[in-house]
């Protein structure tokens, strides 16, 4: 019994390590050519300041690409420039 929780622990722990492996290796190329095409306001500008704030936004998003990286690797991939948001308001004046 014991050698089965230890058997499946590791096995998490390995689930874990590749995701988050496979999240930084997105991020890293995410941040380079695609946080421009899903966000038009994310383009660098070409002065001191627009390229330092630039690299400074990216750092900043990186964590929560790493954790997210799925839901942003959809996005790209299916073009989506801004999500659409859903609520009572928008459905009721769909209809």
């Amino acid at each position: 019994m014991r050698e089965i929780a230890i058997t499946i622990a590791e096995l998490l722990i390995k689930l874990g390590r590749l995701y988050l492996i496979a999240g930084i290796i997105f991020s890293i190329i995410f941040v380079l050519f695609g946080v421009g095409k899903l966000d038009k306001s994310a383009h660098w500008e070409l002065s001191f300041w627009g390229i330092i704030n630039g690299i400074g936004f990216r750092i900043l998003i990186l964590p929560g690409l790493c954790a997210f990286w799925v839901l942003f690797a959809l996005r790209w991939v299916r073009g989506k420039t801004k999500p659409m948001e859903r609520n009572a308001h928008r459905i009721l004046a769909n209809k």
